[in-house]
């Protein structure tokens, strides 16, 4: 955090990848078009190369983002509310590997405020993130 910044709210997620899996065998590509911006599936795919979500790495990744997103949410206090949806969180990550967080201006508008701190593990078999809502003043929670 920066001097001058507090935490306002904590979230996380958790999911199961056999879960995710079975989801993309019924939905398949729109089920990552709902979850993904295309400039996340961009991204990722100039990344990685066409067809990454068909594999086991893609699909831990997709999961690590899905909680991302959701653990974003949930700090900001809202939830998916008031006209929100995936698309007004999107995930990248810094050349270092670190993840950043990308609001839009409607969740700018309707939280307060765009800066986030995230942190996205998975495994074989789960993917989990946390997040932490930050806002401008002095002290702690």
């Amino acid at each position: 955090m920066i001097k001058g910044e507090r935490i306002r709210g904590i979230g996380t997620d958790f999911l199961s990848i056999r879960r995710l899996e079975a989801t993309l065998q019924r939905r398949g590509d729109s089920f990552v078009q709902h979850m993904l911006t295309r400039r996340e599936i961009r991204d990722l795919q100039s990344r990685r190369g066409g067809g990454y979500f068909g594999t086991l790495a893609g699909r831990r990744t997709l999961a690590g983002r899905i909680c991302a997103k959701e653990a974003v949410v949930k700090s900001a206090g809202t939830g998916l509310s008031q006209g929100l949806t995936w698309h007004d969180v999107e995930v990248f990550n810094a050349p270092s590997g670190s993840p950043w967080i990308s609001v839009s201006s409607k969740a700018k508008e309707l939280w307060g405020t765009g800066k986030f701190m995230i942190s996205i593990s998975h495994c074989q078999e789960y993917a989990n993130a946390f997040a932490l809502c930050l806002e401008e003043g002095e002290g702690g929670v």
